[in-house]
This record gives structure tokens, sequence and C-alpha cells, in this order.
């Protein structure tokens, strides 16, 4: 298992190559985030119709 023992930023071409997509844990994160409140809301509104179309 490859691991980096001494951070250096000027390096990080070599690290990139060890840890492909090196910095965009925070992008992923954010994006899946506003994935499953999208998918709320849309649960939301689809279960709201099926409430409203009942009654």
């Amino acid at each position: 298992m490859a691991t980096i023992n001494e951070w250096n930023a000027e390096k990080l071409e070599e690290y990139s190559s060890l840890y492909p997509w090196l910095g965009t844990e925070i992008f992923l994160v954010v994006g899946v985030i506003i994935f499953f409140l999208c998918f709320c809301v849309v649960l939301f509104r689809f279960d709201r119709e099926d409430y409203d179309n009942e009654t």
C-alpha cells in the first residue's frame, strides 16, 4: 500500500499518481448532499400529490 510520509505541495503530481482526484472530496460531498436534498424534495412532492389525490 502506498503512503505519503511527508507532505510537500511541490510534489502534488507525484501524489496524484498514488491518490487520483486528490482534493476533490469536498466537491463530491457537496454534490452528494445537493443530490440527496433534491431527491427528498422530489419525493416529498410526489407523496404530497398522492395524498392530495386521495382526499
